[in-house]
Formats: structure tokens, sequence, C-alpha cells
């Protein structure tokens, strides 16, 4: 799709589109675009739903308020390089 395009669904289109594609990756799961179908109208309620739950417990804020990015797993691939604040291994 040239520039990106989106198209706003209502709810029915994308409970319409949801089905159909769940039913689809089902018979043929090798239709990765069914599956990316899927993935984009049901991500989202998905998505809000962990994000309240991870502000409810005190580890899942503490994930929240982390700001990492991918790159900063090259060198370190634990915070903190896998020790905790005293400088022990985690």
């Amino acid at each position: 799709m040239i520039g990106g395009g989106r198209i706003q669904l209502n709810g029915w289109q994308q409970a319409a589109v949801a089905v159909g594609s769940a039913v689809g990756a089902l018979l043929d799961p090798r239709r990765a675009d069914l599956i990316a179908a899927l993935g984009e109208t049901t991500g989202k309620h998905a998505f809000e739903r962990v994000v309240e739950r991870m502000k409810k417990s005190p580890e899942g804020r503490v994930g929240l308020s982390l700001s990492l990015s991918p790159f900063d797993f090259i060198h370190h691939p634990f915070p903190g390089g896998g020790r905790n604040s005293s400088g022990s291994l985690v």
C-alpha cells in the first residue's frame, strides 16, 4: 500500500474481519495476511488489558516506567547488566 493508508472500521466491520480472518487462518495457517489482519483487529483490546494489569502490580509499574529501546539489550541483555544496585549478580 503506497503512503501507508489506513481505513477506519466500525465495530461490526472489525468483528467481521476478526471472525473471517480467524476462520481463514485456522483453515490455512500459512496465510500470514489473515493472521496479521486478526492481530490488527483484536490486538488493541488485548494490549489495553495487559497495560491495565501491569498498572495494578508493582513489577508492572516498574516495567511501564522504563523507557528502553531494543538497542539497550545489545551490550547488556538485562537492565543494569544483570546486577542489582549493590553490584551482585541478579
